[in-house]
């Protein structure tokens, strides 16, 4: 489904300003994502946003997915899950930001989370 498409005019100029879609099921190379919601916002915001219910890459799931590429700050990405599941740990609660600015002198990637190997029980705080 298509919503929120929203298109700027002028007697000179056409611009689009909003695209809003969801779907059920979204599935591009090993990445599938269900209970979608894809917002590109360039009016003012100039960012995309991706909600999931799960997003699936190969053997890793995060549920409750959110991603925000803020189109503005060229290129940074911001990743939030209540959970990642992989078949050597579980995380909740991570939160993944990536910056790869050009006004910072080298690329920076900060990950928080609580983490544990799947065979135990105990969780603990990690941060990198």
């Amino acid at each position: 489904m298509l919503s929120g498409f929203f298109l700027l005019a002028s007697p000179k100029a056409y611009a689009l300003s909003n695209i809003s879609m969801t779907a059920d099921v979204i599935q591009y190379d090993d990445v599938t994502l269900s209970q979608a919601k894809v917002t590109i916002d360039l009016n003012g915001n100039d960012q995309a946003v991706v909600d999931a219910n799960t997003l699936e890459y190969g053997t890793a799931r995060l549920d409750n997915a959110h991603i925000l590429l803020d189109l503005k700050a060229n290129t940074t990405l911001l990743i939030q899950a209540r959970q990642i599941v992989t078949p050597q740990f579980d995380a909740r609660n991570p939160n993944i930001y990536l910056d790869y600015r050009s006004t910072n002198p080298q690329p920076s990637l900060t990950f928080n989370a609580e983490i544990k190997p799947i065979t135990d029980t105990q969780w603990a705080t990690f941060k990198l």
